[in-house]
C-alpha cells in the first residue's frame, strides 16, 4: 500500500492499522522467535550444566592428585632407585626395598618402571605383581570406566647433585582420580571421556556419533595432565522449552485478539471526539473565531478539545492586537511625516521671533517673543525626538565603538552639567573598545536624553560616573549619578511618555531612549533609591572589539 492511500485511509482504519503493525505483529514475531529459540534456550541451559559438572568433578581429581603427586614423587626420590639406575646389575637389597614399594603402592599405581638416560629399562613392577592380579586395589572404580584403566605419567629421577640419572614410568590407576562420587556429580545421561595426554590415549565413554543434539563441556587440567570432555543428548532440555514455547503461542494470539477487539471499540469512540474537533476546526479556518469545542472527559482528547478552545481564544486576542498594532504603526508613519512638516514650519517661524525679539523695544514685547521662543524649542524638542524614534532602522545600522558614542553625548550634555555645578566622568578600565551595531546618532540620542536626565536630578557636587562592560552577549552601559533619586511611585510611570516630575519636562527623555535600545536589539533598565542616585544600565548586542 502506497503512502498516498494510506493517507486516503479513515482515521477509524488507520489507528487499526497502527495496532496491527505496532502490537500485532510484533507479538508474532515474537511468539515465532520464542518458538525457534526454544531449542537455543534448552541447548544453553544444558551446556550451563554440563560445564558446572565438569567443574565439580575436575576440582574433585584435582584434590586427589594431590595424594598421586607425592607418592610419585617418592617413587622419583627414593635412594634404592638411585643405585638400580646407578648400576648394571640391581643390587639385592634396592631391588627389595622397590618390590615393598611396589606393593604398597598397588592401590593407586598399577605399575612403575624404571628407564636410564639411554632409555633402558633398568627395573620394574610388572616382575613383582602380575598384570591381572586385581585383588590388591583399593579404589572401587566408576561406572563406565574399567577397574585397570590407568594413565601414563612420567616423572624424572635426579640425583643428590640435581643431574637426570633416569626416568620413572607409572600407570596410575584412573579410579585413583576419579571421585568414586562422580555419578552423582555429573548431569543425567552424559558420558564422561579422559584423554591421557602423555599416550594420547582416550579412556572411557561411548563413542558418540555424530548427532548435531549432542553438546559437549571440554576442561584441561596441568596436574595431572589430563583433558576431560562430558557429552550430553539435549533431547531432555529442549523438549520443556518447546512446549512452553508453543503455550506462549497460544496466550499470544490470544491476547492479540483480545487487544484488535479492544482497538476496535475504543476507536469507534474516539474518532466521535475526533469529529467534533474537526468540524470545529473547518469553522474556525472559515473565519468563524467563536465557535468551540465541548468536552467533558479529562483525557488526551477532552485535553485537546480544551486546547483548541484557548487556541481560538488566543487567536482571537491575537488578532486584535494585531489590528491595533497596525492601526498604531500607521499612525506613527503618519506621526513621522507630520513631524518632519512641523519641524521644518517650527524652523521659519523661530527665525522669524529672533528677527522680532531683536527689533522689540519694550520690555513686554520682548517677554512675549522670549516666551514663544521657549514654547517653539519646546515643541521642536519634542518633534526630535519623534524623528529619532521612527528613523532608527536596520538600513542605517553599522559596526560602532561605543565609547566614541558615549563621549560624544558627554560633550553635548556638558552645559547642561555645568548648569546644575556637577560633573560627568567616563570610567573606561581597559584599552579594548567594545563595538556594537547600531545607529550612530540615534545611540548619542538615548545617551543624551540620560545623561540629561542624570544632570537635571543632581545638585552642587554631584557626579556622574560612566562604565562601560562587556557581559556576553551584550554591551552594557551603567550610568550612576549621586542626584536626588526616583521614588517607587514615579519609578513605575517612568516609560509612560508625557508624563515627567520637572516642571519643564515633556515625559519624551527615557521613552525615546528605551525605544532605541528597543530598535537596536537591546534594552535599558533602572534602578534607583530616593536621596540616593539612580543607576541606568543600557544592554546592546556586542558584535566584537578593536
Amino acid at each position: 500500500m502506497t503512502r498516498v492511500q494510506i493517507r486516503s485511509l479513515p482515521l477509524r482504519a488507520r489507528i487499526m492499522a497502527i495496532v496491527i503493525g505496532g502490537a500485532i505483529l510484533p507479538l508474532a514475531l515474537i511468539g515465532a522467535w520464542l518458538t525457534t529459540s526454544a531449542a537455543r534456550s534448552g541447548r544453553a541451559l544444558l551446556r550451563n550444566e554440563l560445564a558446572s559438572s565438569l567443574t565439580a568433578v575436575s576440582r574433585r581429581m584435582v584434590d586427589r592428585w594431590q595424594y598421586r603427586d607425592a607418592e610419585l614423587g617418592l617413587l622419583a626420590s627414593n635412594e634404592p632407585a638411585h643405585r638400580v639406575l646407578a648400576s648394571a646389575t640391581p643390587q639385592p637389597d634396592a631391588v627389595s626395598y622397590l618390590e615393598e614399594l611396589a606393593r604398597t603402592l598397588r592401590p593407586s599405581i598399577r605399575e612403575f618402571s624404571y628407564r636410564d638416560t639411554l632409555g633402558r629399562v633398568r627395573w620394574t613392577s610388572a616382575q613383582t605383581v602380575a598384570a591381572g592380579d586385581q585383588t590388591t586395589l583399593g579404589f572401587r572404580a566408576v561406572a563406565g570406566f574399567d577397574a585397570s584403566e590407568a594413565i601414563l605419567v612420567r616423572r624424572p629421577v635426579l640425583d643428590a647433585r640435581g643431574a637426570t640419572v633416569g626416568v620413572v614410568e607409572a600407570r596410575v590407576l584412573l579410579s585413583a582420580i576419579l571421585p568414586t562420587d562422580s555419578l552423582r556429580l555429573l548431569v543425567a545421561g552424559a558420558a564422561l571421556t579422559i584423554h591421557d595426554r602423555e599416550s594420547d590415549e582416550w579412556i572411557g565413554g561411548p563413542h558418540w556419533p555424530n548427532d548435531a543434539s549432542l553438546l559437549a563441556a571440554s576442561r584441561t587440567l596441568d596436574r595431572p595432565p589430563l583433558d576431560l570432555r562430558l557429552a550430553a543428548s539435549d533431547a531432555r532440555y529442549v523438549q520443556p522449552f518447546a512446549r512452553a514455547a508453543r503455550l506462549g503461542l497460544f496466550l499470544l494470539l490470544l491476547v492479540a485478539s483480545m487487544a484488535l477487539a479492544l482497538t476496535a471499540f475504543l476507536t469507534r469512540r474516539l474518532t466521535r471526539s475526533l469529529e467534533a474537533l474537526v468540524d470545529a476546526a473547518g469553522a474556525v479556518s472559515s473565519g468563524d473565531l467563536e465557535h468551540s469545542v465541548p468536552h467533558q472527559s479529562d483525557d488526551e482528547v477532552g485535553r485537546l478539545a480544551a486546547a483548541f478552545n484557548t487556541m481560538t481564544e488566543s487567536l482571537r486576542r491575537t488578532l486584535e492586537e494585531l489590528s491595533q498594532k497596525e492601526s498604531l504603526a500607521a499612525v506613527g508613519r503618519f506621526a513621522a511625516n507630520m513631524s518632519h512638516e512641523v519641524r521644518n514650519a517650527l524652523t521659519s517661524v523661530r527665525l522669524d521671533l529672533q528677527r522680532l525679539d531683536e527689533r522689540a523695544l519694550g520690555s513686554d514685547e520682548r517677554a512675549l517673543t522670549k516666551r514663544a521662543l521657549r514654547n517653539v524649542q519646546r515643541l521642536d524638542t519634542i518633534v526630535t525626538g519623534s524623528l529619532r524614534m521612527a528613523r532608527t532602522n536596520p538600513e542605517t545600522m553599522r559596526a560602532i565603538v561605543v565609547e566614541g558614542v558615549v563621549r560624544a553625548a558627554m560633550t553635548a550634555a556638558e552645559p547642561a552639567f555645568r548648569e546644575s555645578r556637577s560633573d560627568v566622568r567616563l570610567d573606561v578600565r581597559e584599552q579594548v573598545h567594545e563595538r556594537v551595531r547600531g545607529d550612530a546618532g540615534a545611540l548619542e540620542q538615548l545617551f543624551l536624553n540620560l545623561l540629561l536626565n542624570a544632570a537635571q536630578a543632581m545638585s552642587q557636587g554631584g557626579l556622574a560616573r560612566i562604565s562601560i562592560e562587556r557581559l556576553e552577549p551584550s554591551v552594557v552601559v551603567r550610568i550612576a549619578d549621586t542626584g536626588c533619586g526616583i521614588t517607587p511611585d514615579r519609578l513605575v510611570l517612568l516609560g509612560e511618555p508625557f508624563s515627567s516630575s520637572k516642571p519643564n519636562g515633556t515625559g519624551l527623555g527615557f521613552p525615546i531612549a528605551r525605544q532605541i535600545a528597543i530598535a537596536h536589539g537591546g534594552d535599558v533598565r533602572i534602578v534607583s533609591t530616593s536621596s540616593l542616585g539612580t543607576t541606568v544600565e543600557v544592554s546592546l548586542p556586542w558584535t566584537g572589539a578593536n
